[in-house]
């Protein structure tokens, strides 16, 4: 039994998905569970006047960034395939759209992003509206919009999941420092 290329496509993707969430959960997991530990090493009133201390304040500073990036990472996929639902749904309504290509995204654009997704209304292109949008060009330009945020939602994703592990892995460092110097 073989399988056409479209079904290959989406198993693949499937599996990326799977992975990827995977993963986000694994990373921000450990973040969390070793910032737990690391903040209960904490000597409290305490001044920083030596090596093993800061270390462990540098640790848990890493490990705060890192789980900030997996939440980051969590958000962005959620809305990403909401509004990708939406666009396949419009695609499918009304055919002939454009497929337009969005280079050019920066660290702003992302941030941007995702104080949109997290405080602002999410406004979707409805059943009614989807098969007007070539003859209405604020519906089209929404359209448009919702490709771009998609988009943008889709690269960081992958930026962030790497921050977040590259994160991870300094806080372990400085944290295995904290030990070492304390020796």
């Amino acid at each position: 039994m073989s399988k056409n290329s479209n079904t290959l496509n989406s198993d693949w993707r499937n599996i990326t998905i799977n992975q990827l969430s995977f993963t986000n959960n694994l990373i921000l997991t450990l973040s969390t569970g070793f910032l737990i530990y690391c903040l209960d090493k904490i000597t409290p009133n305490k001044v920083v006047n030596n090596f093993h201390q800061l270390f462990l304040i540098i640790s848990i500073i890493s490990l705060t960034i890192s789980v900030l990036y997996g939440f980051s990472v969590m958000f962005s996929r959620l809305y990403d395939f909401r509004i990708s639902r939406n666009i396949a749904f419009v695609r499918s309504r009304s055919k002939d759209l454009p497929y337009n290509v969005y280079a050019n995204i920066d660290f702003k654009l992302r941030i941007k992003a995702l104080c949109r997704i997290l405080f602002c209304k999410l406004e979707l292109i409805d059943k009614d509206n989807s098969t007007k949008i070539k003859n209405d060009s604020v519906l089209f330009e929404k359209f448009e919009d919702l490709r771009k945020l998609s988009k943008i939602l889709s690269i960081s994703t992958w930026i962030w999941i790497k921050y977040q592990a590259l994160f991870l892995v300094i806080g372990f460092i400085f944290y295995i420092l904290n030990v070492f110097f304390r020796i």
